[in-house]
């Protein structure tokens, strides 16, 4: 079985170990939900759902409130490009700004007359209500996700919304190390092609590393040296002894003349 060593390749083996899946994005209109039996208990996102002016999941964000305060997600008018939307989502943005994300999280955004909670901490033993609510939490990974308003171009390879470790709400985001980054010459006749080449001579030393299809250039190296360099013989021991003992001939007394 040939393992992909690419850039996208290690995304999904990150999403597989996540979701139990791949983190193909839905079609229009659709969320993901939990597979049964699914990995670590994420669920894959849409680049297309996310808001950039308020930076926000806007489709989990609904669909974890319609299924856990339904009578608030309906005052809020999340299905629209409404004002009522906006100021919603003008105030999770300012109070994420003012006291931190983790403090939103744990503690929810008073809007209006409602209080609006965004995750369920660990249930306590026997906690059967505690326990159902913090199933409903949700956990989403969106791959390639454009983040930035003015250089729509730009993307995160990775980045996990909501997520809960150790018990603790946080945001969390996977990013390459750009200063880790390196190039390799391969043989176009390589046995296996690249993915060969990177797992005999690259993993071993570096298991995390992968490959960016879009950067591979196929070319031919010339070796201006191998195939237009002339190198001249080199000249008898004999001349070179004459030339030495010539030059010492004319350097005789130069040393005296100039210190006496």
């Amino acid at each position: 079985m040939t393992t992909d060593t690419s850039e996208k390749g290690l995304e999904s083996l990150i999403c597989a170990a996540l979701t139990g899946a791949g983190c193909e994005p839905p079609q229009d209109g659709e969320v993901h939900e939990r597979p049964s039996g699914y990995g670590a208990g994420w669920v894959a996102g849409n680049s297309q759902d996310y808001d950039r002016e308020y930076c926000v999941d806007l489709a989990h964000l609904s669909a974890f409130l319609h299924a856990t305060q339904p009578k608030v997600a309906e005052s809020l008018d999340l299905g629209q490009g409404s004002p009522t939307r906006r100021r919603f989502l003008a105030r999770l943005e300012g109070e994420v700004t003012k006291r931190g994300t983790v403090d939103v999280l744990r503690k929810g955004v008073k809007h209006g007359p409602h209080q609006i909670d965004l995750f369920y901490g660990t249930p306590s033993p026997g906690n059967e209500k505690a326990r159902v609510r913090y199933g409903q939490n949700r956990f989403s990974v969106t791959r390639q996700l454009h983040y930035s308003r003015d250089k729509a171009q730009l993307a995160l390879d990775l980045c996990l919304f909501t997520a809960a470790i150790r018990g603790k709400p946080a945001v969390v985001e996977y990013w390459p190390d750009t200063e880790l980054r390196d190039t390799e010459q391969i043989p176009l006749t390589e046995d296996g092609g690249i993915e060969a080449f990177l797992r005999r001579e690259v993993l071993p030393y570096a298991p995390d590393a992968w490959y960016v299809p879009g950067t591979v250039k196929v070319g031919y190296e010339i070796s201006f040296t191998r195939h237009f360099y002339r190198p001249q013989p080199l000249r008898p021991l004999g001349e070179i002894r004459t030339d030495i003992l010539a030059l010492e001939r004319e350097t005789e007394g130069l040393l005296a003349g100039i210190v006496g």
